[in-house]
């Protein structure tokens, strides 16, 4: 799960930089440190620290917390299969559609629980009884 949050932050990164029509080894400079480290931060290969955070705030004039918070435009997110994406992405696919099976078979007790109680209310009112009082 962290390499998802690293890769997804890496993506912000990466259109924060293209949106701003800057290379790879422009913002190395500005984050003072080599090319390579800055791609391995674009690609999600290197932990977010809070020293990038105030580094991106800086170049980008973007707050941290909205760095963080903010969805970048699904068309700019590319995310290239590797065994590992693909293992973990079928796992959370398969997950979702058991939490989906177990919803819908939640939802159809609770029909299936709303309809009994309605018979036993039809089944109560149409049977003819008398009340029955109990003086203290």
């Amino acid at each position: 799960m962290e390499s998802i949050i690293r890769n997804h932050l890496g993506n912000k990164l990466k259109f924060l930089r293209e949106k701003s029509n800057k290379k790879q080894i422009e913002m190395a400079i500005i984050f003072k440190m080599k090319q390579q480290n800055y791609s391995r931060i674009e690609k999600g290969k290197t932990n977010f620290s809070d020293k990038i955070l105030h580094k991106i705030h800086s170049a980008f004039n973007i707050e941290p917390l909205d760095f963080l918070r903010t969805a970048i435009p699904k068309s700019s997110i590319v995310i290239k299969p590797t065994i590992n994406n693909i293992d973990e992405y079928t796992t959370r696919i398969l997950f979702a559609s058991l939490r989906k099976q177990l919803a819908e078979q939640k939802v159809r007790i609770a029909e299936l629980e709303i309809e009994a109680r309605k018979q036993k209310i039809d089944k109560v009112i149409s049977d003819n009884f008398e009340p029955l009082y109990v003086l203290i």
